[in-house]
């Protein structure tokens, strides 16, 4: 289940995704989720894991050059395969777009993650995503959509 909140106490969040992922991702740490994550969002592949460098639909560039939604799953499955360094740490997904959210959801439901709690500031996005259950604000909801809105 994806679990939302709108508040969370601003020193255990992680708002600044593009610090987050300059300090801690690497394409020498990439699984196969980390490629997917790449392909799905931004359509690029990983070239040389040692030196960061990627094919984008743009061109070859390094994995700096990827959209902040990409990042913020890419910061996502860091987290989670690093609790005991992070803890209960809350990631900020304001700034994902609907192809980001719907990777990071379809995520969390193939990892069975029943642990990570993401701070969504707006429901903007979220309209695509009525028929996705979540606990928001320690509501459980039918629909995520319909939750923040209700809860948020």
């Amino acid at each position: 289940m994806i679990h939302i909140v709108t508040k969370w106490d601003k020193n255990n969040v992680i708002r600044d995704s593009e610090s987050f992922f300059k300090k801690y991702i690497s394409t020498v740490e990439f699984d196969p989720f980390s490629n997917e994550t790449l392909e799905r969002i931004d359509s690029a592949v990983v070239l040389d894991k040692k030196l960061g460098t990627i094919r984008t639909r743009f061109g070859v560039t390094d994995i700096h050059h990827l959209s902040t939604g990409c990042k913020i799953v890419l910061s996502y499955l860091y987290l989670r395969k690093n609790r005991e360094k992070f803890g209960d740490r809350v990631l900020d997904i304001t700034e994902c777009g609907g192809n980001a959210l719907e990777v990071l959801f379809d995520f969390v439901e193939r990892l069975a993650d029943n642990e990570s709690i993401f701070l969504l500031r707006q429901a903007t996005q979220l309209f695509t995503f009525q028929d996705i259950p979540a606990c928001v604000n320690g509501n459980i909801c039918d629909s995520l959509y319909e939750g923040v809105v209700m809860y948020g």
